[in-house]
């Protein structure tokens, strides 16, 4: 980009260049993808080379003191986590007209042959040790999701964490962790459409309220779109996240309340999910550019940002119910 700029290049814009990416955990943005902006795009294309490709991505911090991981079907930002890696299910390769050598099995997608990055050796050794033909590849998968939840996993590994990529080891329970690793990407995955009156569990009782103690839900059509814009949210006076504050205070107007303080013990790469939501939608202005980033201009929808944390909160609960449904790390010996 810089190149360009001395060059005196001009770009030309391409609405369909811009993508909806993982900025930060359960933060969405977007973005200009495109080589002239975006100075490393690493091997992005071959993961994700159109938009609407499908795919998932695990990812995980990269050599650091607070491992964290979190399951995407999205472009992520290189800083993500303070630093990134991605895992990829699939990854695509361009098929050329004067190279068309596809098996039967070649799977084409907008003239990308889709194929499996965990190659076949892997599922081999996975099916020979467990003794099980049953196991696929997206089995192990999410396998490993599960097993990176694991607060056995990561306390065991710190120090290797720390200075070197996850292993993965054969446990015991592979099924334990693969349905449970399921069960956390499809809420990680789907945590914006996510339905908060459907949990089975008794502790959801998360309210909104307006100033006054009067539910919200009650008040519902008192309120206009602009009161539900953020300026920053924050806690009662004088009481820190470290607390887990039964309270949130979203703007001038609006309360959320009655938070269950398990919600806080769902941590992603070092701080709660309901502290990255807090921390990043915030209207704020860039002291060298004078940019604002305003998050109220992310969606259409007006209550959307209110509507996210009430489901990250939900979703923070699941999470610590099926993290805590883990199966123990027994290794398996061989």
């Amino acid at each position: 980009m810089i190149n360009l700029a001395r060059k005196k290049e001009k770009q030309e814009f391409i609405d369909t260049k811009i993508r909806v990416c993982n900025y930060r955990p359960f933060v969405k943005t977007y973005l200009y993808y495109d080589t002239a902006f975006n100075e490393m795009q690493y091997q992005m294309n071959k993961i994700y080379p159109f938009d609407t490709t499908k795919n998932k991505i695990l990812i995980t911090t990269d050599k650091s003191s607070q491992f964290g991981v979190l399951i995407s079907k999205k472009i992520c930002d290189l800083h993500f986590f303070a630093q990134c890696q991605c895992f990829p299910l699939y990854y695509y390769e361009k098929v050329e007209d004067n190279k068309l050598n596809l098996n039967d099995n070649a799977v084409i997608i907008d003239g990308y042959e889709r194929k499996d990055a965990i190659r076949d050796w892997a599922l081999a050794e996975f099916q020979k040790v467990y003794n099980d033909k049953n196991i696929t590849k997206e089995d192990i998968f999410y396998y490993i999701y599960g097993l990176f939840h694991s607060k056995e996993y990561v306390s065991k590994y710190k120090n290797n964490l720390s200075k070197m990529l996850p292993r993965i080891p054969y446990c015991i329970d592979f099924w334990g962790f693969s349905r449970i690793g399921k069960e956390l990407a499809n809420i990680h995955l789907n945590y914006e459409n996510i339905d908060i009156k459907l949990s089975k569990a008794s502790y959801n009782t998360t309210k909104l309220y307006t100033k006054g103690d009067n539910p919200l839900f009650n008040e519902a059509e008192q309120l206009s779109n602009d009161d539900f814009k953020v300026e920053k949210m924050r806690f009662s006076k004088n009481t820190k996240i470290t607390n887990k504050p039964t309270e949130i205070i979203y703007n001038d107007k609006v309360i959320i309340s009655n938070i269950d303080q398990r919600a806080y013990d769902y941590v992603v790469n070092g701080k709660s999910a309901i502290a990255w939501v807090m921390e990043r939608y915030q209207v704020k202005t860039d002291e060298d550019s004078g940019i604002t980033n305003d998050p109220n201009l992310y969606s259409d929808d007006p209550r959307y940002i209110i509507d996210l944390m009430m489901k990250v909160i939900e979703v923070s609960l699941r999470s610590v119910e099926l993290i805590e449904k883990l199966p123990p790390l027994d290794i398996l010996e061989r």
